[in-house]
């Protein structure tokens, strides 16, 4: 008979029930450690829900259970336990930021290099979706034109966004209404010069925003409903591409 401190789990009577279900029956487990365990059942057998109970993602209706030695959802046990979940979910509740930063600490990484590291990691994803939104755009022109026409004309929307986003800047900085709305009709034609924009000043130091000593001022830089503009304009022109190819006759 194993020693409870040999054991990597340890349940005794485990028992969980969901408005008046029973889920989990009186489950007695021994593993050693180093020991493969496979937890086998049908649908319904409570085999996730037994799971759930180790890590202290669920608390039982009543029994024990122990992990390496530990009560069930002790914080520093379970930084010792990976977990793979059937179906990974985004926590919707959180910012981008929010989320990066708690699975950071969860890595134990420090608050400077959380301060140092998230904030990069979002700029090059803005970057590459302005890459994406170039090439979905130069797909979808390539259905209905030539390889050469598309081209142009996907260089020329992007021209066009580049040159609107200066003159956007050059009128929210002399507050010059007209010259903003004219910025703010190029991103909505092509978004990749406000995807480029946003990513720029995200990169900058606090001081530069304040101080305003940067091309990317607090004064310009696109909001982020107009990040999720693009995103919806990146979705619509892919969706555009492929049902057009699919339909070509090769």
């Amino acid at each position: 008979m194993c020693r409870a401190s040999d054991l990597a789990i340890r349940t005794r009577r485990l028992r969980k029930v969901f408005s008046g279900k029973v889920a989990v029956r009186n489950l007695t487990l021994d593993v050693s450690r180093g020991e493969v365990f496979g937890f086998l059942g049908p649908n319904g057998a409570g085999k996730s829900t037994s799971i759930k109970m180790l890590l202290g993602l669920v608390f039982p209706t009543s029994g024990e259970a122990e992990i390496l030695g530990r009560p069930a959802g002790d914080v520093k046990t379970r930084s010792k336990v990976g977990f793979l979940p059937e179906h990974f979910r985004f926590y919707d509740w959180l910012t981008s930021t929010e989320l990066l930063k708690l699975h950071g600490r969860l890595y134990g990484m420090s608050h400077g290099m959380l301060r140092e590291r998230v904030p990069a990691l979002l700029d090059l994803v803005l970057m590459w979706m302005e890459s994406l939104v170039l090439l979905s755009v130069t797909f979808a022109f390539a259905t209905y034109f030539s390889t050469l026409t598309s081209g142009v004309l996907a260089l020329g929307l992007h021209g066009l966004a580049f040159l609107g986003g200066w003159i956007e800047q050059f009128g929210a900085l002399t507050q010059t209404q007209p010259a903003v709305s004219v910025g703010v009709v190029a991103s909505v034609l092509m978004p990749s010069e406000a995807l480029w924009r946003r990513a720029a000043f995200e990169m900058q130091s606090p001081l530069a925003n304040a101080m305003r000593i940067s091309p990317f001022s607090t004064l310009s830089v696109p909001s982020k409903a107009m990040v999720f503009y693009a995103a919806l304009y990146l979705a619509i022109a892919l969706v555009v591409a492929i049902r057009r190819f699919s339909q070509r006759d090769l």
